[in-house]
């Protein structure tokens, strides 16, 4: 009996903490580094537009430097970009413990306990984010698979990178360009979660990257779980055609990011 407890105790203290990456600070000059450090304690997750644009990086460099004063793509960082490039030739990206959601199962990378209806599940949250939300911001894609993540990983937090002179963090600005307006938060639960944060930081070697100017935020998107259940639930996404569902499954779905709240604070 007392084995079984052991066991039970040490299962739970293993259990990852699940934090989706932020575009914004994955592809930072900060991003490989602080991803080498937390990988080794925490389940991290990347959106997979992240690939999408190291496969184009000089697009997005150049999109980059023609754009003035915006807000959604000052944070490309060409030395950051080449970096990528440079990790992804001599290393596979699965060797920094980090999981993606793909094109489909085969091209994603999923922890061994995570169901791969996950994949289809995200594809569609991911879809109904552009059937319902009207929006031509470049990098906007790269946020709404951010999003996604969060809405198949309703234990996860998002973290993000931010300074003060930007008033809100990237992806942040990208909610209210469509509508769901980031509420700060600053109570005794913020302040629980901001310390043990913080302490998983140091504890796997963080602390110097803050030094050297790393500044971050945390972002938690709360969905309503009533409409979030399509069609009922439990049945299998990949069958789901948006032509067949019903009218009262059709208005569920409607009320999935219309009624989507984002709350953030500052690390």
């Amino acid at each position: 009996m007392l084995a079984a407890a052991t066991d039970l105790s040490i299962a739970i203290s293993s259990k990852r903490t699940v934090c989706i990456l932020d575009p914004a600070l994955a592809i930072s000059s900060h991003g490989i580094a602080l991803i080498e450090r937390l990988g080794s304690i925490m389940q991290l997750w990347v959106a997979r537009e992240h690939w999408h644009i190291l496969d184009n990086t000089d697009y997005y460099l150049k999109i980059n430097r023609e754009s003035e004063n915006n807000q959604l793509t000052d944070w490309l960082d060409p030395e950051a970009l080449a970096n990528w490039e440079a990790l992804r030739t001599v290393s596979d990206p699965a060797a920094l413990n980090l999981f993606w959601v793909g094109d489909g199962p085969g091209e994603s990378m999923l922890p061994a306990d995570t169901d791969a209806c996950i994949v289809f599940k995200y594809e569609r949250y991911a879809n109904l984010f552009d059937e319902y939300f009207s929006h031509n911001q470049l990098l906007m894609p790269a946020f709404r698979d951010a999003l996604a993540l969060a809405a198949v990983l309703p234990q996860a937090f998002i973290l993000t990178n931010f300074t003060a002179e930007d008033g809100l963090p990237p992806i942040c600005h990208a909610l209210s360009s469509v509508g769901i307006n980031p509420i700060t938060v600053g109570d005794q639960w913020q302040n629980l979660e901001r310390e043990w944060l913080r302490q998983q930081i140091v504890k796997a070697g963080g602390a110097s990257l803050f030094w050297q100017g790393l500044n971050l935020a945390v972002v938690h998107v709360s969905f309503v779980r009533d409409y979030f259940n399509v069609g009922g639930g439990d049945q299998d996404l990949r069958f789901i055609d948006s032509e067949v569902l019903s009218t009262r499954e059709k208005w569920h779905e409607s009320k999935l990011w219309h009624r989507t709240k984002a709350y953030w604070y500052p690390l």
